[in-house]
């Protein structure tokens, strides 16, 4: 019964990999897959490597889980990607775990975290995918910006997704709208 058990969860992972890789964004080169799903820790850290075997170059995949009410957040990148555009997945985990009110590391190419609220899970999926296109777009980690605010200079952490910019942790958190970050020329 056993074994049937894990051949199914295995066909399961298999599966859910297939499916992944065919719904994959590509940005900038890199094929960037993005999923929050139900799924068992053990299950999920099979899945990232599975997938980094199938993508071997250029590949992003961040996958939040949910097991037990508990969630996770996982990041496997390419080695390519990690040593070209000097990236971390373990750096990039760590400050997204704060979103589900946990924490976690790991190496450059693959980390996870765990944490208590389920409910911010979307938003940590969405933080690592979004720093890596903008490392992406802009050639450099963004993991900590040196950024303006009228005569002000802060270097703050910046929760970055299509429709927001939050500031943690400093004193331009009311007034994020009117960031300009340095060396990028834009509004955020």
């Amino acid at each position: 019964m056993k074994k049937n058990i894990e051949q199914f969860q295995a066909q399961a992972v298999e599966r859910t990999k297939t499916e992944l890789i065919q719904k994959a964004r590509e940005v900038n080169g890199v094929k960037v897959i993005t999923a929050v799903l139900p799924m068992e820790p053990a299950a999920a850290k099979d899945l990232m490597f599975k997938l980094r075997q199938a993508v071997t170059e250029n590949l992003l995949a961040v996958i939040g889980t949910v097991s037990h009410d508990k969630p996770m957040l996982n990041v496997a990148m390419s080695d390519d990607l990690v040593k070209e555009h000097s990236l971390n997945a373990g750096k990039m985990v760590r400050e997204a775990a704060k979103l589900i009110q946990g924490g976690g590391g790991g190496q450059p190419h693959f980390a996870q975290a765990g944490g208590k609220n389920a409910d911010g899970l979307s938003a940590a999926v969405d933080n690592v995918k979004d720093e890596v296109v903008l490392s992406l777009e802009f050639g450099e980690s963004l993991s900590h910006l040196s950024c303006e605010h009228g005569d002000e200079l802060i270097d703050e952490r910046f929760l970055l997704s299509e429709e927001r910019v939050s500031v943690t942790d400093g004193t331009a958190k009311d007034a994020a709208d009117d960031v300009t970050c340095l060396g990028i020329g834009r509004k955020l």
